[in-house]
């Protein structure tokens, strides 16, 4: 088969309605996240900078969320029901694929996660079995989009945090907030049975075999 007879293969991704509410995979990008890393969070707080969040918290909990925030808008303070209010966000970082194969990809809580260039050339040679997602578990792999200015990215699904929602929707309309896109089904589904696998993993003891 020819290129010029090739159906192009469709976006991954599709931008809706910012004046919606949030959606599950939703992508953001270059959020600064003020957060706590000690035990004295009342003095001590840092920063969590990534070039995108994904958002990860589930699409029906998010939707009730945003109708019981919506309705109570019309009620007295005395009125509001808060039963279907999500108090946070679950958000995972995606990396710019090439920062991470440098290992220079991430600045979490003040240290920055080198890889060794030994371990950065595995990771470029190795680059097909990330695109198939088949090799690690930690990570997904997202192709580029050069209409969305998004480039390669890698989703780290042990990196996960959470948001508080009222900071996600307060931010979500101001012009700075960078809404990019939004994965399309098919995909979605894809990185969400990756992510749920990841995280009902058993964990067994290690053991010596009897000689």
């Amino acid at each position: 088969m020819s290129n010029e007879s090739r159906v192009p293969w469709p976006s991954i991704y599709r931008e809706l309605d910012k004046n919606d509410w949030i959606h599950q995979w939703d992508i953001f990008s270059y959020l600064d996240i003020q957060c706590w890393h000690s035990s004295d969070a009342k003095k001590d707080y840092s920063h969590i900078e990534s070039t995108y969040f994904v958002v990860m918290s589930q699409q029906c909990d998010l939707n009730r969320d945003y109708l019981a925030r919506k309705a109570n808008e019309k009620k007295e303070v005395h009125q509001h029901k808060h039963n279907n209010y999500l108090e946070n966000v679950l958000v995972c970082p995606a990396y710019n694929f090439d920062l991470f194969c440098k290992g220079n990809h991430i600045n979490l809580l003040n240290m920055t996660k080198h890889i060794e260039s030994e371990k950065a050339d595995t990771i470029k040679k190795q680059k097909d079995k990330f695109i198939q997602n088949d090799s690690y578990k930690r990570y997904h792999y997202l192709v580029n989009d050069e209409e969305l200015w998004l480039p390669e990215l890698i989703i780290d699904f042990k990196s996960y945090i959470t948001i508080p929602t009222t900071v996600m929707y307060t931010n979500y309309h101001l012009p700075d907030w960078n809404y990019v896109a939004t994965l399309e089904e098919l995909f979605r589904e894809s990185v969400c049975q990756r992510f749920v696998n990841f995280f009902s993993r058993i964990a067994l003891p290690e053991y010596n075999k009897p000689n």
